[in-house]
């Protein structure tokens, strides 16, 4: 009795363009993905050395870089508008707090330059100038 064996392989070939000579040819799908991965050299029909620049993972993985990139530097940016709106209301808050004790000095006869009281200043402010608010809003 005389044994037979079948061996039946299956290899799935690409085809590529090679950029010098542009002659096309056929290189195994393993192979090809192994070059994409590892971005060694490899020669078409005619000697020619060739590689792949950039797979598409490499693409992608450039891709989610710059996004998180972008998106920490648009949270960096938030937060400093956030602190510098937080600042300013309190820089304004203060301004408005002495401009007011300011006003009532004033309206009490006090000398905003020596703090000196005078009843002329006071007198003043108080019949000529009863509501400081009202004239201050109308202006």
């Amino acid at each position: 009795m005389k044994a037979t064996i079948t061996d039946t392989v299956t290899q799935v070939f690409k085809k590529e363009i090679c950029c010098n000579c542009r002659i096309p040819f056929f290189i195994e799908d393993h192979f090809m993905e192994e070059r994409r991965q590892d971005k060694r050299l490899f020669y078409c029909p005619n000697g020619h050395g060739q590689h792949y620049v950039e797979g598409e993972a490499d693409r992608l993985r450039k891709e989610n870089q710059q996004l998180k990139s972008n998106l920490e530097r648009q949270a960096n940016s938030a937060a400093f508008f956030k602190d510098e709106v937080d600042r300013i209301s309190r820089r304004l808050s203060a301004a408005k707090g002495q401009n007011t004790k300011f006003r009532k000095r004033v309206q009490g006869g006090v000398c905003p330059c020596c703090n000196r009281s005078f009843m002329n200043l006071r007198r003043h402010m108080e019949t000529k100038h009863p509501d400081p608010k009202a004239e201050q809003e109308g202006t």
